[in-house]
């Protein structure tokens, strides 16, 4: 008799996990806790080996409890979160949920839960949450998510100016985005402005950033009343903004003189560039 081997059954496969799951929420037939700061998670052995080799090394038939240092930082939502996906494979998640549920995951080196919070911090990026979502990219080492959201920064910087979030960037970062060839405006005009609101959210203390910033505004191509309507007014308190803006004029005159302002990416022939031409590789 012919043995009759069909196709994987994934509505079972799924149904049964769902099952599984249902019996662990009424905590029937948990057999181990998963101690994480001052909280106890009973969940079950079998879950816990199959999801991760983590506890597979460290789970035998006398474990009664696994206890995981170094993680009272985790929030135990976090954790209750993270053992759903142990069930199921796919949680709804806020945002510092999926931070701190990335930070378990490393814990238990289990990179498919941290692979999926990472995608979850990407699809949720907005104009909102990017310098927080940036940071941690860059704390943590995760390179593509911070390149991921360095491209959408650079896409949505008109949108982004306008938000509060933006006048939390710091002076180093702001002079980064501003000399990036893939910022995305039509016209200079737009990337001062973003300079602008900037320095103006806090003067006093941002105004020493100001000879730093303006060298990153490729200054050539802004018109002359735009130069004395809008930029110069905030070179008045330094000496070295008033030079650059002098440097600048010079230049706009006599483009072959050499000026303190970096002026390798206009001098491509004798005229200068009118407002009507995009300034920046637009994306």
């Amino acid at each position: 008799m012919s043995e009759f081997n069909g196709e994987v059954n994934d509505r079972h496969a799924k149904t049964i996990l769902k099952r599984m799951f249902g019996i662990y929420e009424e905590s029937l037939l948990c057999d181990i806790d998963l101690v994480v700061g001052n909280n106890r998670f009973p969940v079950h052995k079998l879950i816990l080996v199959t999801n991760s080799d983590f506890f597979k090394s460290r789970i035998n038939d006398t474990t009664s409890e696994i206890i995981l240092e170094d993680s009272d930082e985790i929030l135990a939502k976090s954790v209750k979160k993270a053992i759903k996906f142990f069930y199921l494979g796919k949680i709804d998640l806020q945002l510092h949920q999926a931070v701190n549920i990335i930070k378990f995951s490393k814990i238990i080196q289990m990179r498919e839960l941290e692979e999926y919070c990472l995608a979850y911090l990407e699809k949720i990026r907005d104009n909102k949450n990017y310098i927080f979502i940036e940071n941690f990219a860059k704390q943590h080492g995760y390179l593509r998510l911070l390149q991921k959201t360095k491209a959408y920064i650079a896409k949505n910087y008109l949108e982004i100016i306008q938000e509060d979030e933006f006048l939390n960037m710091s002076g180093e970062r702001l002079g980064e985005l501003l000399q990036s060839d893939d910022l995305n405006v039509a016209r200079e005009e737009q990337a001062f402005q973003g300079l602008k609101i900037w320095v103006q959210k806090n003067y006093e203390f941002r105004k020493k950033h100001l000879d730093t910033l303006l060298k990153y505004i490729r200054l050539p191509l802004l018109s002359i009343q735009f130069l004395l309507n809008e930029v110069k007014p905030l070179c008045y308190d330094s000496l070295s903004c008033c030079q650059i803006l002098l440097d600048t004029f010079e230049y706009r005159y006599n483009p072959d003189k050499k000026t303190s302002i970096s002026v390798a990416k206009f001098k491509t022939s004798k005229v200068l560039p009118t407002n009507d031409i995009n300034c920046r590789r637009r994306k």
